[in-house]
């Protein structure tokens, strides 16, 4: 007997296999027809989850297992005949398919619930390593596609009753859900087991691992009421999650036994690893641990995080890894910033603090210059300048300043070629629009004019006019931006062209606001996605929008304060080497000093009509460009 299990025939297969089913459970106590059953019901199986596989065509699978040619119903008839002769009841030979395989198709659940069945029917009447093992590995999968099931019902209820509510719905509405997925995962995990499939394995501790994170986001309370980070019901799910992950990442062992579920593994590994220092450092627990004590563990979790990022390895989630790599160096450079900032003078810890501020400031910004992050990157880069200008603020010599403020003035001297990215997207964008703008125009007019279009076409030949668009997919995935959690406080004043006075505290405000924490971390439900999702009526478009404003108004800000920062270093290494002028020769050299910064200073003064985004751009990008010039002469001459 051949059975035909494509795709297009699976409800068809199902049907002859139950009749079949129904003539050997009449034969069950022929020891010949146990092996043949174990067969059926695991074939059974397979053809209930092919059903959902191609649920598409389910109208068409329902059909063909309900409908009875004349030569079955023939068929049928004889047998039910030779049962009753040999005294078989028909109730004892349907229970099949009232045990195991349902009468009807009805849903997806209820299909893959019945291929569980079979698999585990076929597995208790097999007697065939080879077949236990291969029953064994069919019915993991179907408890894995049953965990997972379970699993996304639960994700899209909850965003359900959140969207409805408008707020975190009650537990009970999910924990149904989440038990049942736990139960199937880990059984998965069990059959897996027996027959050492490694791949397979790895993947089930992985999903059990993505339900422990989800479960510790039901369990997280609302960003804007979080007072305190990771406590009770989620940082359990979450440490759950990790040693999920870890056993993963144990039975695979090395990568090279398989790359793709590896680095997947991993990824999420560093992802979770990376929400929960994110968590810990956002809202820091110090009412149940010393400060120095908190942020060694925000530390370990960040540097955990960070082992798991594979830079090296080339594919598309290459620029993920370098990106999020960068984010992980920017949260431990503003996390040493912090602590440099507020021990004492005299603590033993402060340079060791500084410097490793600086090592982490360095390749967050390396990275983020590599993968052409324009916002990013002048994020890290003035809180690099913030950190000189607390250096040069508390030091107490001519030399001790001086050092500190050149370092500032090379920092924004490295965001010229951003500023110049920005330049060229701002300049791409202008001619996207215009060329759509055009485009309308065209059409507008040959609706109106339709002779002007066909003496165009028939002079086509003559004249071919060809645009060609070119446009770059940025693959990368942005996480939330993160910086310094105290911001430096200036004694001096910025000025523009119109002699308009920025009070420091001012310009510290504006550095708080955009470079300042946030409390998205990554997870399921904090993803600028989600938050598109999270109940509002508003359109789709007008959403992108509003955001796409918000970045424009954010890199703006940005652009500006990279602007005033300028000003005010330069205004301050005038200041400075004016006070150390003297008719001594290294006062006549301070002198020189102070008369260069001073003539840089006023070239940073623009005119009121360069007040726009392209135009301040354009403006910074030639000043920075000019100051490097003249600071490079200076340097040769003075060697």
């Amino acid at each position: 007997m051949t059975f035909h299990c494509s795709d297009a025939v699976t409800g068809r297969s199902l049907h002859y296999i139950v009749h079949v089913l129904r003539v050997l459970a009449a034969l069950a106590s022929s020891s010949c027809s146990v092996g043949l059953q174990s067969y059926l019901l695991g074939r059974a199986g397979d053809c209930c989850f092919m059903i959902v596989q191609n649920w598409t065509q389910v109208d068409t699978h329902r059909k063909d297992y309900a409908h009875s040619t004349t030569l079955d119903c023939d068929i049928m008839m004889e047998v039910e005949k030779d049962l009753a002769i040999l005294g078989i009841s028909h109730e004892g030979t349907s229970s099949y398919q009232q045990d195991v395989i349902p009468e009807t198709v009805d849903n997806m659940e209820q299909m893959l619930q019945a291929s569980c069945c079979c698999y585990q029917k076929a597995l208790a009447l097999e007697s065939h390593d080879q077949q236990k093992n291969n029953l064994q590995r069919r019915l993991g999968n179907i408890h894995n596609e049953l965990g997972v099931m379970y699993m996304n019902l639960a994700a899209a209820r909850y965003k359900e009753e959140v969207n409805q509510q408008q707020q975190k719905p009650h537990e009970s509405v999910f924990q149904k859900l989440f038990t049942q997925s736990l139960y199937h995962l880990e059984a998965g995990v069990k059959a897996f087991s027996v027959v050492h499939d490694e791949a397979n394995l790895a993947l089930l501790h992985s999903n059990t691992g993505r339900l422990m994170r989800m479960c510790a986001h039901f369990h997280s309370p609302d960003l804007s009421g979080r007072h305190s980070g990771l406590a009770g019901q989620e940082r359990h799910f979450y440490n759950k999650a990790l040693s999920s992950y870890q056993k993963a990442v144990q039975v695979l062992n090395t990568r090279k036994n398989n790359p793709a579920i590896w680095d997947t593994v991993i990824w999420e590994l560093s992802t979770t690893l990376f929400t929960m220092g994110t968590l810990l450092q956002d809202f820091p627990e110090l009412n149940m641990k010393s400060q120095e004590e908190a942020e060694k563990e925000v530390a370990e979790f960040l540097m955990k995080a960070l082992k798991y990022c594979d830079l090296d390895t080339p594919g598309p989630r290459q620029p993920i890894y370098q990106f999020r790599a960068a984010t992980i160096h920017h949260r431990l450079a503003s996390l040493y910033h912090k602590t440099y900032r507020t021990l004492p003078a005299d603590d033993a810890r402060r340079k060791n603090m500084l410097l490793l501020s600086r090592l982490h400031y360095e390749k967050s910004s390396c990275l983020m210059l590599q993968l052409e992050h324009p916002l990013e990157f002048l994020r890290v880069q003035l809180e690099r300048v913030a950190l000189s200008e607390f250096q040069a603020q508390n030091a107490s010599t001519y030399g001790g300043k001086l050092k500190p403020l050149q370092m500032a003035l090379d920092l924004l001297l490295q965001c010229q070629p951003m500023l110049k990215v920005i330049l060229e997207q701002a300049q791409a964008a202008r001619v996207s629009l215009f060329s759509g703008e055009s485009e309308q125009a065209h059409d507008e007019c040959t609706e109106i004019n339709p002779e002007i279009q066909i003496a165009r076409e028939q002079n086509v030949d003559e004249t071919c006019v060809s645009n060609v668009c070119e446009g770059s997919a940025d693959e990368t995935v942005k996480a939330t931006e993160y910086s310094v959690h105290d911001t430096v406080t200036d004694k001096g004043m910025v000025h523009n062209s119109k002699s308009h006075t920025v009070d420091p505290t001012e310009v510290e405000s504006i550095l708080k606001e955009h470079v300042g924490n946030s409390g998205c971390d990554n997870r399921e439900g904090c993803s600028k996605e989600t938050q598109r999702n999270s109940g509002s009526d508003v359109p789709q478009n007008e959403l992108e929008n509003k955001e796409e404003l918000a970045e424009e108004e954010e890199e703006s800000s940005l652009v500006r304060l990279v602007e005033q920062r300028l000003q005010f270093v330069l205004r301050s290494l005038t200041k400075l080497c004016l006070s150390k002028t003297g008719s001594a020769k290294k006062d006549k050299e301070s002198g020189n000093l102070a008369q260069m910064y001073k003539n840089l200073y006023s070239m940073t003064l623009r005119d009121s009509d360069k007040d726009t985004m392209s135009a301040l751009v354009s403006h910074l990008v030639e000043v920075l460009a000019t100051v490097n010039s003249v600071l490079s002469l200076q340097q040769q001459v003075t060697r």
